[in-house]
């Protein structure tokens, strides 16, 4: 990216640290170079041919997946979850109002657990902030830049065209943002998400549908995410699109009540 670095108060690594504890489950290590060692993996090697039949076997592994539909759902499930790392990291740092992370690739790593993609790792020289006239814009192109091995590798893997893989990765920026709003205490995200969407590139735009509630605005995924094909999970996620509204709306609406307290 060719934007300005700007200096903040907080240092790359401390940006990073606090946009992932905000809404993330996933752990982060920052190191003088990139992460290595037992369950370390390059993002370069990950999303490599290797890396991802790598990632396909831990996922099938994981989740008991035994039929071509069940291991294409799990892949996509492990995939998901790696795009969803840097999806919080990126809003997280954008709502805590430290502007648009930069990550070099080539700086990047995944551990793997048992469960599949647990941590994300980054050598603390290849984290920059940049000074942007549009951090949306900034923001959607560099996760789009991230995300494109990763989307592209698993594409001849999957059970699903490129298109929707696309929209899931799109899905998984969207929703990490209404996450970084929610714990930040803003209860309608809908606004911010309209505008990074508008500024997004082609590939990510898609229909932002909202589910308003008394607790909250949340938004509906635009694409099913398939958990439900997999073994280890049975039926639809809370916001998923295959849902009846009112199913999706109470499942949703007791979510947030739980998760607000």
């Amino acid at each position: 990216m060719n934007d300005t670095v700007v200096r903040t108060r907080l240092s790359t690594p401390a940006i990073l640290r606090a946009a992932m504890a905000l809404t993330s489950s996933y752990e982060v290590e920052v190191a003088s170079q990139t992460p290595t060692g037992p369950g370390w993996y390059s993002f370069s090697g990950l999303t490599s041919p290797a890396g991802l039949r790598l990632l396909a076997a831990q996922a099938e592994a994981h989740t008991g997946a035994e039929t071509p539909v069940e291991r294409s759902a799990a892949l996509g499930l492990a995939a998901g979850r790696v795009a969803s790392m840097l999806a919080f990291a990126l809003t997280g740092a954008l709502c805590l109002g430290h502007g648009v992370l930069d990550f070099e690739p080539g700086a990047l790593a995944v551990r793997m657990g048992p469960d599949g993609p647990e941590a994300l790792g980054v050598a603390a020289h290849g984290i920059r902030v940049l000074e942007t006239a549009d951090p949306e814009a900034a923001l959607a192109a560099h996760y789009a830049e991230l995300v494109a091995p990763l989307v592209d590798g698993i594409g001849p893997l999957q059970r699903r065209g490129r298109r929707a893989l696309w929209t899931d990765a799109a899905d998984r920026l969207i929703g990490a943002l209404f996450y970084s709003h929610l714990a930040l205490g803003s209860r309608d995200a809908s606004e911010h998400a309209t505008r990074l969407l508008a500024a997004a590139p082609d590939r990510l735009r898609h229909k932002l549908t909202l589910i308003p509630l008394p607790e909250a605005v949340w938004k509906q995924r635009a694409v099913c995410c398939l958990a439900y094909q997999t073994p280890a999970k049975s039926g639809y996620c809370m916001t998923c699109p295959h849902l009846c509204d009112s199913d999706r709306r109470g499942r949703t609406s007791a979510w947030l009540r739980d998760r607000l307290g």
